[in-house]
């Protein structure tokens, strides 16, 4: 969805909600386009109780990665199984750099990272820019060479790894890690 269309739907959700068919604005993202046609007709087919189970489902599987591969009703990823200390990602942004781990599972948390330290994050979005000038590496668990963070990573000319599966709770806070942006490499030292 571009920009306009998210502006064009605000706009719609604005009116919904000036008419009372919704209860804010936003909750025009949880309808679908039958639902939404439905509700500019006059004729609403979908209700609060609707969309606040759909917002909890968003939130409840927001942050987490789904399979690459679907087999059936088997999920199953193509990760690179790790050896001894060393994780595999996606290289994402050339250099290596041995530091000390953040771990953030939130933005919320973004004024604990210090100077240098490589973040390891779920992933990024545009909010998370202001601290790229201040990390040194970056690791996320979702995403590729044109996501969010490799994008950003590479134009502070930081190294990344994207797509290690669950980082946030393979590395801890405090751990020192070699980060290798070309080729995908992340390595515990101990």
């Amino acid at each position: 969805m571009c920009i306009r269309d998210s502006l064009l739907y605000m706009r719609i959700g604005k009116r919904l909600t000036e008419q009372s068919i919704l209860n804010e604005p936003n909750d025009i993202f949880f309808l679908h386009r039958d639902e939404i046609k439905q509700a500019i007709n006059g004729n609403p087919k979908v209700n609060q109780k609707t969309i606040q189970h759909r917002r909890s489902e968003f939130h409840r599987y927001e942050n987490i990665t789904p399979p690459k591969f679907l087999d059936g009703d088997r999920e199953y990823n193509d990760p690179i199984p790790p050896t001894a200390q060393t994780y595999y990602g996606l290289p994402a942004s050339q250099g290596v750099l041995t530091g000390t781990v953040r771990v953030l599972n939130s933005i919320t948390e973004i004024t604990e990272v210090r100077a240098g330290e490589i973040l390891v994050v779920p992933r990024t979005d545009p909010g998370w820019t202001p601290v790229f000038s201040k990390i040194g590496g970056l690791i996320t668990e979702t995403g590729g060479v044109l996501s969010h963070g490799a994008v950003v990573s590479r134009e502070y000319g930081v190294p990344a790894v994207t797509n290690i599966s669950n980082a946030c709770r393979i590395f801890q806070t405090g751990q020192v890690i070699t980060i290798n942006g070309a080729t995908g490499s992340v390595h515990l030292d101990e």
